[in-house]
């Protein structure tokens, strides 16, 4: 049963200071969040909230079985995950892909999450944005591919 009282706020990183331009976009692309308003920030709940992120936009994608192969296929393509530690379902994603180091490390040369704020305080309608037109595939792109 959902509450009716929840109001939901959207956040995204900056970008690492040396990031500028497309590379900040790519932080941004990745560690867009949405949490409920005042939810407390560590790393452990932002990357939380972060698979939240991704195991809800598959699940509503027209085709959630085919949106998590994609996002497995471009993981695994670009030897971040194996076959092996793959997600079965979108519910495995948390472990399957925010436990391994190859992505947390990633995350971490990219920017995301960067500076936390201490709390979900702010709607960013641009994170907003970034969270509903980005698809898990689109995602793992942005995280795996090379940006200069």
């Amino acid at each position: 049963m959902k509450q009716q009282h929840t109001q939901l706020v959207a956040w995204m990183p900056e970008g690492s200071p040396a990031s500028a331009g497309a590379h900040a976009e790519v932080a941004q692309i990745v560690g867009a969040v949405e949490g409920e308003k005042g939810q407390k920030l560590d790393l452990e709940i932002y990357l939380s909230l972060l698979a939240n992120r991704l195991q809800k936009s598959v699940e509503q994608a027209d085709d959630p079985k085919k949106a998590l192969s994609s996002l497995i296929h471009v993981l695994t393509s670009s030897r971040m995950l194996t076959r092996e530690m793959s997600p079965a379902s979108p519910e495995q994603i948390h472990g399957a892909l925010f436990e391994n180091f190859l992505i947390r490390e990633r995350l971490y040369q990219i920017g995301v999450p960067g500076d936390l704020p201490p709390s979900l305080e702010q709607d960013d309608p641009q994170a907003r944005h970034v969270i509903k037109q980005t698809t898990p595939e689109q995602w793992a792109k942005a995280l795996t591919e090379p940006h200069g």
